[in-house]
């Protein structure tokens, strides 16, 4: 008896120790396990990553091979212009010998969706379309990271941009200047709406000029084309109620509903209605500044202008309004001291008939 006590004892004693030591070993197993697999859920993550990151040059940039040695090609010289959507600078193309401008934006699948469909959507557009008056795409590249990446898109070199014109006192602005401006801005939206693309931020600021004075439209981030789906579900309907661009330049059928290309046609008259005031557009204000405006131009501003986007004229009729020479009396040609140039006209006819006949006095 006294054996079978002790030996019970013993039993006892012994098998929970065997079973706190086969827990704690399941537990260890467990911990290993999981560990494991969190390691390779890392690895696995980090490949997917560095797999978009790398996929990003080839399906956005049309599997373009030379996005390294672009990197080297360029040398950067100054920024010229910053916005929402990234940097513009100023540089030096070592292969063409000749300076570029290049906007540098910061974009992610993951983390800034809208940026990158941004700039995807303005690399596309400027592939696609090329017109005299449109800014000149040149080349794209990709700087790779693994969790964002930077898109540089390399255009021609503009001098500076309207908004700089307007503001800028310094600079004269005669109305065969806003006509020759309005003319070739009527003509690269008229293209534009003739490829079914409503820019839908037509503005001074995206408007850039060349060195020889030559207006050309920038800024195809926020365009859309008509009948396209801007995430690939989207039907046209749906699409053209997206409110996009510049509040200051709203067309009011953007705060109420469906729009279309006539947006861009109040864009067109916003920037009008700034190269003959001077001012920045106003819209419960422009109506008054009926006076400061030619008499040739103000009707046409008015219909471009124009709440209902029905009655708005399209890009056609604004390019043959603009594409006409100005009437005699509303020509700044040759307009000495700012009198017009009618009235010097009518002084010169008077004197050459007060000379006439004072010769014809002396002669008898």
């Amino acid at each position: 008896m006294a054996l079978l006590r002790k030996n019970l004892s013993a039993d006892m004693i012994t098998r929970p120790a065997l079973g706190l030591a086969k827990g704690v070993n399941r537990m260890a197993k467990t911990g290993v396990s999981a560990l494991s697999a969190s390691a390779e859920r890392c690895n696995s993550s980090l490949k997917l990553a560095q797999t978009r990151a790398r996929s990003l040059t080839d399906f956005d940039l049309g599997h373009h091979k030379e996005a390294k040695l672009l990197v080297g090609r360029y040398e950067f010289e100054q920024t010229i212009g910053h916005g929402g959507f990234g940097e513009v600078f100023e540089a030096y193309d070592v292969i063409d010998d000749m300076s570029v401008a290049i906007k540098k934006v910061q974009w992610s699948k993951w983390f800034n969706i809208k940026k990158h469909k941004v700039a995807q959507n303005e690399l596309g557009l400027l592939k696609r379309y090329k017109h005299p008056c449109i800014v000149e795409y040149k080349d794209a590249f990709v700087k790779q990271g693994v969790y964002h990446s930077e898109l540089f898109l390399v255009m021609e070199l503009c001098d500076r941009d309207l908004h700089f014109i307007i503001c800028n006192s310094s600079f004269q602005l005669g109305k065969e200047d806003v006509r020759l401006y309005m003319k070739s801005l009527s003509s690269a939206v008229e293209y534009l709406h003739r490829m079914q693309v409503i820019h839908r931020d037509i503005k001074p600021s995206n408007v850039l000029l060349t060195k020889d004075g030559v207006a050309k439209v920038s800024d195809f981030g926020l365009a859309c084309v008509i009948g396209a789906a801007e995430d690939g579900r989207r039907t046209d309907r749906e699409m053209r109620r997206t409110v996009a661009g510049t509040p200051q330049y709203f067309a009011p059928e953007l705060y109420t509903g469906i729009y279309d290309e006539g947006v861009d046609i109040w864009g067109l008259g916003c920037i009008f209605y700034e190269l003959c005031v001077r001012q920045i557009f106003d819209r419960d204000m422009w109506s008054a500044m009926k006076p400061k405006v030619d008499a040739h131009f103000w009707p046409q501003m008015v219909q471009m202008l124009e709440t209902n986007p029905a009655k708005r004229p399209d890009a056609e009729a604004c390019l043959r309004f603009f594409s006409k020479a100005l009437p005699l009396s509303s020509t700044t040609a040759n307009r000495p001291f700012g009198v017009p140039l009618d009235f010097w006209i009518a002084g010169a006819g008077i004197l050459v008939m007060f000379l006439m006949g004072l010769w014809n006095w002396y002669i008898s």
